[in-house]
């Protein structure tokens, strides 16, 4: 039994319990321990100033560091979208087509109830056009979304060069309006 070799580790240590010396000032000993151990408990730990003064310096240069880093990251990214050579490129070409496409569109008698089938696919290009640009502001390098640009201009353009023969060919020959036989591209 566990009780009875408790008892002989006691009797082999030479312990008596009998013994009046080891109970004199036992409880008073036990107590102040007790006291102590439940005082050292509640008592808060106070750091040290350099402690506090290190903790802070780790926290700022951790700031510090990811400041850093997104400010590289944000530097870059604007790097990125600085007109290079490319864009600029493409900024002259948008801007020659621009000034043709209103060039040739303000010299046109738009309005022309015949021409309502031009003008309606020439409406259309020009909402994919936005969509396209769209697309090239998400992905500004993006060489088919460019190459769709320029052929929606070409379009546009061929589709008011149309228009503009279709009125020649009807003054050249003195044919009268027909709004019931509306031209298509």
């Amino acid at each position: 039994m566990p009780a009875d070799k408790l008892k002989d580790k006691f009797a082999k240590s030479g312990f008596k319990p009998e013994d009046p010396g080891a109970h004199e000032g036992h409880e008073d000993r036990f107590r102040a321990r007790l006291i102590a151990s439940i005082e050292a408990k509640h008592k808060k730990r106070i750091l040290p100033l350099w402690a506090y003064i290190a903790a802070a310096a780790c926290i700022a240069g951790l700031i510090f560091s990811v400041v850093a880093i997104n400010i590289e990251k944000t530097t870059q990214l604007a790097d990125s979208m600085k007109p290079t050579r490319g864009n600029q490129e493409l900024e002259h070409i948008e801007t020659w087509y621009t000034q043709q496409l209103a060039l040739r569109k303000n010299a046109l008698p738009i309005e022309d109830p015949e021409l309502h089938g031009y003008m309606s696919r020439y409406s259309d290009l020009e909402t994919e056009y936005a969509k396209l640009n769209e697309l090239l502001k998400k992905d500004f390098k993006n060489e088919r979304v460019i190459g769709a640009m320029i052929k929606n201009y070409q379009l546009r353009l061929t589709i008011l060069e149309n228009i503009k023969t279709h009125i020649e060919l009807r003054k050249k020959y003195s044919l009268p309006t027909n709004s019931n036989n509306n031209s298509h591209v």
